[in-house]
Parts: structure tokens; C-alpha cells; sequence
């Protein structure tokens, strides 16, 4: 279910009243925003519960989330940086395990230049850097919404980023969906009917929400 799907229902439970919410006044363009903060929280309990059943950093979950952009690369200054800059709402996980994979896109190179970058976490690119073994080796670290490449030919002029990109269009699995209503209405909004309980079927507000986000996941098939 795409993210402005989502929206769309949960704005229209509100609007209807059901289930109904105190003293709130928020417009629809508000639950967009709301929508895109519970799913971006949702996806860091995902990653948390991966680790805790012992699923070391794998982030096998978000492989349905992914896409790719391209973008052009600075020239390269004194120490090899090479930046790309986006503008792009991006989700993001711990240690930057959102951004799957950085691929280098080859305009007139000469010879073999490997096509995928490794990444490094903040600060770790003064190890690199420093090490006069390790100067060709070329990797990339994310800073704010910057990706620094070390060490890119200078043939290379753009880059392809695969990640999690934010935004309407994200289309995430319906049980992430359900959590992301639920947590709306229950945790950020207090809704009436609420109770902050395990998931109970019975329920029927919660019913409610799941008969109306299946209803509008049938629409687009």
C-alpha cells in the first residue's frame, strides 16, 4: 500500500469520526506528514526486532522498499572526496543501513572499475584516508544529505544510489500499513477507543481500520 494511500484512509476515519479523536484539529495534508513519520518509526522497530531474534544487522525486511536514483558527482578535491547531494526524503535505520547500495556509473572509463561501493560509518574515512596503503581503496560515507565518495575515477560521473526514498509513492507491505494506522490513532492522536493493549481482532476499531485499508489495497489491483 502506497503511502498517500494510507493517508487517504486514515484522514477519512478521522474525518468520519471513527474512531474519533480529542481535541485535534489537523487537515488532511497534516496526516500525510503523520503518516510518513509512523512509517518511518515502524521501520526502526523492524530493524530493532531483527536483532533481537538474532538476525544480526540483516535488514532482509526493507528489500521490498528499495529503489535506485542517480546522481552527479563533484570533482574530486586534495583527499579524493567526491559528493553527490539529495534532496530526496529518505527513510532512515541505525548505522545508515537504509542506503543499500551505492553503484558507480562508468561514462568512458578505460580498463575494469569495480561498480559498487563499500560504505564506512561517519568518522571511520579518516582511517582510509590516512593510511597511505589503503588511498586506492574507494568506499563512501553518508553525512546530512551528502554521500562522500573516496578515491572514484575521475571517468565516473554520476553515482546510483539504491535506499529507502520517502515520499507518496513508497509502497510499503499491508501489515506495516495496519501498525502504522494503529499507532497513529493509539499512540500520537489518543484516539477514543484506543486502549494501548496488544493487538486484539475483537476490536472494533481496529477491525475497522483493517477492513478499510484491504478495501483500499483491492482498488489497486
Amino acid at each position: 500500500m502506497k503511502l498517500d494511500q494510507l493517508a487517504e484512509v486514515c484522514w477519512q476515519l478521522y474525518e468520519n469520526g471513527t474512531p474519533s479523536a480529542t481535541n485535534q484539529t489537523l487537515e488532511q495534508d497534516d496526516f500525510q506528514i503523520l503518516v510518513y513519520m509512523e512509517s518511518a518509526y515502524q521501520l526502526k522497530l523492524k530493524f530493532y526486532q531483527s536483532r533481537k531474534d538474532n538476525d544480526g544487522e540483516k535488514t532482509d525486511f526493507i528489500a521490498g522498499l528499495l529503489s535506485t536514483k542517480q546522481y552527479d558527482l563533484t570533482d574530486a578535491n586534495y583527499q579524493g572526496k567526491r559528493s553527490a547531494e539529495y534532496k530526496e526524503e529518505v527513510m532512515r535505520l541505525p548505522k545508515n543501513m537504509d542506503l543499500a547500495n551505492v553503484y558507480l556509473v562508468a561514462d568512458d572509463c578505460n580498463g575494469t572499475v569495480n561498480g559498487e561501493l563499500t560504505q564506512v560509518q561517519p568518522a571511520e574515512e579518516n582511517f582510509y584516508i590516512n593510511d597511505p596503503n589503503l588511498k586506492s581503496s574507494m568506499f563512501y560515507v553518508q553525512k546530512g544529505n551528502k554521500i562522500n565518495t573516496y578515491n572514484v575515477p575521475p571517468c565516473i560521473k554520476k553515482i546510483e544510489v539504491e535506499r529507502i526514498y520517502s515520499g507518496k509513492d513508497l509502497d510499503i507491505p499491508l501489515d506495516m500499513a495496519y501498525e502504522v494506522a494503529v499507532n497513529l490513532f493509539n499512540v500520537t492522536l489518543k484516539a477514543r477507543g484506543f486502549a494501548p493493549t496488544v493487538d486484539n481482532s475483537a476490536d472494533p476499531n481496529r477491525s475497522n481500520i483493517r477492513y478499510q485499508l484491504e478495501k483500499q489495497e483491492k482498488k489497486t489491483v
